[in-house]
């Protein structure tokens, strides 16, 4: 099931991926500075953050797929592809929270956001290196 999940992804144009990662992260910024939004639910991890993770998890696949970062390489989940792409979601997560600074806003940058956003990424990491990187694709799907 994996690898035919996995062949499916790579069997799509980098271009369109390229379109759902640009619409992705228009809807994952307006929401990250939405003036005055608070997410809050209880227990012991705020769902803030749970969010924070899942939404750079997704930010981080999309720019693999989407070969945004490398678009030399021959696959989404070639190692070079996905570090890259993991480096990029990183900085645009930094960027994200140093943003949520600017006036008029009522939104306040946060180092725990960011930790969140890295968590995600690395379980994005993690699962493009550890798991969707062994699928071997055959050349004429490329």
């Amino acid at each position: 099931m994996i690898e035919a999940a996995v062949r499916w992804m790579e069997s799509v144009k980098p271009a369109l991926w390229r379109g759902v990662a640009l619409v992705y992260f228009a809807a994952l910024t307006t929401g990250t500075h939405w003036p005055s939004l608070r997410v809050a639910a209880p227990g012991p991890i705020p769902l803030d953050k749970i969010l924070h993770a899942i939404a750079f998890c997704g930010l981080a696949g999309l720019l693999m797929l989407s070969r945004l970062v490398d678009r030399s390489s021959p696959r989404a989940f070639a190692a070079r592809n996905i570090r890259r792409s993991a480096l990029l979601a990183l900085i645009l997560g930094a960027v994200d929270e140093l943003t949520q600074a600017l006036p008029g806003q009522d939104r306040f940058p946060g180092w725990d956001d960011f930790a969140a956003d890295a968590v995600g990424i690395a379980i994005a990491l993690a699962i493009a290196m550890l798991l969707f990187r062994r699928v071997p694709i055959r050349a004429s799907r490329n």
